[in-house]
């Protein structure tokens, strides 16, 4: 199996956050958050994959501030709780040895997407956790987006037809879309006047070039700031991989009891070490199969 899951954690980080009531260590660490966004990874490495990244947010400038200085200015301040937990959150997956990628100056997003567009070439098929809608537009058919709708257990998943079938028009098609209706959430206007059902009727009767024809720089500035990168990516990704731990150490410091036992039954020695090559229901370890070219047919 060539399938990588791609965990966007500052978006799950907040949700959890705010989906849970506020936990704390003994000393007084704030850990509700984290608690959360790790519940969720220890049910999302338990689905079968070969592959597994969760991928976070640079610091610094956003590019798309010098695009539009007004992105993302709606947003407050995060509480202070809140940023201590995300600080402290690369810290906790290194210790669980989970994979955890952040480029300069991108934006986890756009990560995502540069990601997805690379493990496509690669022939995967890649499945994107989120709650972020700007990842819709990374649906095609090998990719897709499962967005959390209500705290950090409700979720929906949209491959290529369940989202033709709720949106009326192709993924392709998302960018112009969001475009014409403005994203509230990063600060960013829509042409005025114009609501959902009026941009899905225009996003079906008109091309791109058309709308830009008829909503000028409104539309491309917008165009410029919802549509996601796809920048190079290093082949060592390749080989990032979720390595198999019995050391649990961190979830005992954060007082997190009840993850032991299920990170212990996906981050368990033989379990790991089986999905890492795509392998099932095998008696043998893989490395006691690797020279068998019947048993290891793809080295991803």
């Amino acid at each position: 199996m060539k399938k990588v899951i791609l965990v966007d954690s500052n978006s799950l980080l907040y949700r959890s956050y705010y989906a849970l009531p506020n936990l704390s260590t003994k000393d007084g660490f704030p850990t509700g958050g984290i608690y959360g966004f790790l519940r969720i990874v220890s049910k999302l490495l338990s689905e079968a994959h070969s592959h597994f990244i969760i991928v976070g947010d640079a610091k610094g400038v956003l590019a798309r501030s010098l695009v539009f200085k007004e992105y993302k200015t709606n947003r407050p301040k995060a509480p202070d709780e809140l940023s201590l937990q995300r600080e402290k959150l690369p810290d906790i997956l290194s210790a669980l040895s989970l994979p955890y990628v952040v480029y300069e100056g991108k934006e986890a997003d756009d990560t995502i997407s540069a990601l997805t567009h690379f493990f496509e070439r690669w022939g995967f098929q890649v499945e994107i956790y989120t709650s972020d809608t700007d990842m819709m537009q990374l649906i095609s058919q090998n990719a897709t987006v499962v967005t959390f709708k209500k705290g950090i257990t409700h979720v929906k998943r949209y491959d290529y037809s369940t989202f033709v079938e709720e949106f009326g028009f192709t993924p392709e098609r998302f960018v112009d879309y969001k475009s014409l209706v403005g994203d509230s959430a990063d600060n960013i206007p829509g042409v005025n006047g114009i609501g959902p059902k009026t941009a899905t009727n225009l996003v079906k009767d008109f091309s791109r070039e058309e709308l830009l024809n008829k909503f000028g720089t409104v539309l491309e500035r917008n165009l410029q700031l919802i549509t996601l990168e796809d920048f190079s990516i290093p082949y060592s990704v390749l080989l990032l991989r979720v390595k198999p731990s019995a050391e649990l150490r961190v979830l005992e410091e954060l007082e997190f009891n009840s993850l032991i036992t299920p990170f212990m039954k996906v981050l368990g020695t033989r379990r790991v070490q089986v999905s890492l090559f795509g392998l099932e229901d095998l008696d043998r370890l893989p490395w006691q199969c690797l020279s068998d070219p019947t048993v290891v047919e793809e080295p991803f």
